[in-house]
């Protein structure tokens, strides 16, 4: 854990609760966004885009949650591309 599990601010310290500094974390925020890329290949392969494969979403449901070593690999690849989200799903 390396502080991607709590939502920090300033003002983190007073108001919230752990469940809410929690909901609100990198890790939760990027493991929802992994989520929804799934379920769009998902969809997508449902709808007939060949392009996908089971050993695809296979990889991508293995993937879902964050790892420590996936957060250094997407500030790599932020660093190349310039973009937050970009940066992600290329690691993802």
């Amino acid at each position: 854990m390396a502080g991607y599990d709590t939502y920090s601010t300033v003002l983190s310290k007073r108001y919230p609760s752990e469940e809410m500094k929690t909901i609100f974390s990198e890790r939760n925020r990027i493991s929802t966004w992994r989520t929804l890329w799934y379920n769009l290949a998902a969809a997508e392969k449902e709808l007939g885009i060949k392009a996908i494969t089971d050993s695809a979403l296979e990889a991508l449901k293995a993937n879902i949650k964050i790892t420590d070593k996936a957060f250094d690999v997407a500030k790599e690849e932020e660093r190349i591309r310039r973009h937050d989200v970009m940066a992600h799903v290329h690691a993802y």
